[in-house]
């Protein structure tokens, strides 16, 4: 998983090497750079939501398991009602 710090840090490394190349970004280019980290600080700050959203789910072998519990129970209370009204 990439955090966002390393994509920060990334992102931090390509501008530096820009600027070393080119002594000054144009304008042009400052703007773009600056629409693109802010891109993807949204993705990221999306990303973070629903990774926490996730978290807080439950785990499907565990509704499976409780599924089968309950299945097992509704199949021993029939039973006990066949044999009660007999």
């Amino acid at each position: 998983m990439i955090s966002w710090c390393q994509i920060q840090a990334s992102l931090s490394n390509s501008c530096e090497q820009d600027t070393a190349r080119n002594q000054q970004p144009s304008s042009d280019q400052s703007e773009k750079l600056d629409k693109l980290i802010l891109v993807i600080e949204k993705l990221m700050s999306r990303y973070d939501s629903l990774e926490q959203k996730l978290q807080s789910k439950c785990d499907v072998s565990a509704t499976v398991q409780l599924d089968k519990c309950i299945t097992c129970l509704e199949e021993k209370i029939q039973k006990y009602e066949n044999e009660t009204m007999k």
